[in-house]
């Protein structure tokens, strides 16, 4: 049996030095650094060293409490993705997408002392066939502490919980399993892989040169208004924890995690303005009544025939056209994974046909799972190398007897 802990295959190069200066931390942080503090839950961490246990603490909080959605950008409003319009969003107690969570975690990073790195990255999609590379439609972050790169996203919806090294293994958070190895199409990039029962994306390419936050961010404007966007025409919110993730896609509410899959349907506007206040924590102040309303009917609010949804328009009624052109893309009868594949905003329509379910991961028994970088109370910071193998047989790493032996 092969040993699949944390390994460093090559040498990666050594990001630059970034272009946007970086706020220095002080003994009494600035009055917005503690209101995003506050945001987050961890006013305690206000003065707190700029070390790793923080920055784990800093990113479960933020995935936690500030959720990935394309909300704003349904309501003809997107944020601009500066530092100050990101922030702001922030502590309005909104979310945004990659580029508005990022780059607000980037600045809060670099004002607590951390040496943090913009990233242009690319996302593959559900169903692209093949890695898009760093094409810019995503903002990655990594950070460098204890002379290791750490991969920091919280603007990745469904993945990521706690930064991961840039060290090529194999990491579990929660239910899912995620990897990450030398890009095969960004030259001295990395490559994160998502575990495919989350049912969104397949990976995302980064480049390791950093860069400034404009220039991480060039497609800003592109992907949050034009028409053929699918930020535009697919409503997602999604909000990762400890144990699972909470997504919305449309009107299609699941949750995924170590108890499997559960799915409904948010069957009125006045449901659907509860998901998004008591399952995403949002706070819709200044977003109308009527104009969220709207927002669940594009999305495919009271169709005929699915409890709460609308029957899109015949063709005849709009002169031809497809049901995309005249809003959201509609609801279609397929299973999670139809509108699981489209839930991080970057990706291709979901498939027509029903796929087959996957089988929940087994709680336990035999069979390879790797434990990755995890922070319990009790436990002591990660580190890119004491993540630990279980073979099945309750031991771990060299000691386990069963590592040379087929598990």
């Amino acid at each position: 049996m092969d040993d699949m802990r944390p390994h460093q295959p090559h040498e990666p190069r050594k990001p630059r030095e970034s272009r946007e200066p970086i706020e220095s931390a002080t003994s009494s942080p600035a009055p917005s650094v503690t209101a995003y503090l506050a945001r987050l839950g961890r006013e305690d961490l206000a003065g707190a060293p700029a070390d790793l246990a923080t920055l784990v603490a800093l990113h479960r909080a933020h995935v936690e409490r500030v959720p990935y959605e394309t909300l704003q950008i349904a309501l003809g409003r997107p944020p601009d993705a500066d530092s100050a319009s990101s922030v702001a969003s922030v502590l309005r107690g909104h979310g945004g997408y990659c580029f508005h969570l990022n780059g607000a975690f980037s600045w809060l990073l670099s004002a607590l002392g951390y040496a943090v790195h913009h990233h242009r990255a690319g996302v593959q999609g559900a169903r692209d066939p093949e890695p898009v590379g760093a094409n810019g439609n995503h903002l990655a972050l990594t950070v460098e502490l204890a002379d290791h790169t750490w991969l920091v996203d919280v603007g990745l919806g469904s993945a990521l919980h706690e930064p991961v090294p840039l060290v090529e293994g194999r990491y579990r958070q929660g239910p899912f399993d995620y990897g990450i190895r030398p890009s095969e199409v960004v030259p001295g990039g990395w490559r994160f892989d998502h575990d495919l029962l989350a049912d969104s994306f397949a990976g995302m390419d980064l480049d390791l040169a950093p860069c400034s936050l404009g220039e991480a961010t060039t497609r800003h404007t592109e992907l949050s208004t034009a028409p053929a966007s699918i930020f535009v025409k697919v409503l997602a919110v999604q909000r990762r924890d400890a144990d699972g993730v909470d997504l919305l896609r449309s009107v299609s509410l699941t949750r995924i995690d170590r108890a499997g899959r559960r799915e409904r349907v948010v069957e009125s506007a006045a449901d659907f303005e509860g998901v998004l206040r008591g399952v995403f924590g949002l706070d819709l102040a200044g977003m109308p009544r009527a104009d969220l309303a709207a927002v669940w009917a594009r999305a495919g609010g009271g169709v005929r025939g699915i409890p709460g949804q609308r029957r899109p328009p015949a063709p005849e009624a709009t002169g031809g056209r497809l049901a995309e052109d005249t809003g959201f893309e509609p609801v279609r009868g397929c299973t999670q994974h139809a509108f699981q594949a489209c839930a991080l905003g970057h990706y291709a329509n979901p498939p027509w046909a029903r796929l087959p379910e996957q089988p929940a991961a087994p709680k336990s028994g035999r069979g390879l799972s790797v434990v990755g970088v995890r922070l319990d109370p009790c436990d002591q910071p990660p580190t890119p190398t004491n993540s630990r193998v279980d073979h099945g047989c309750g031991s771990f790493g060299p000691t386990c007897p069963a590592r040379a032996s087929s598990c």
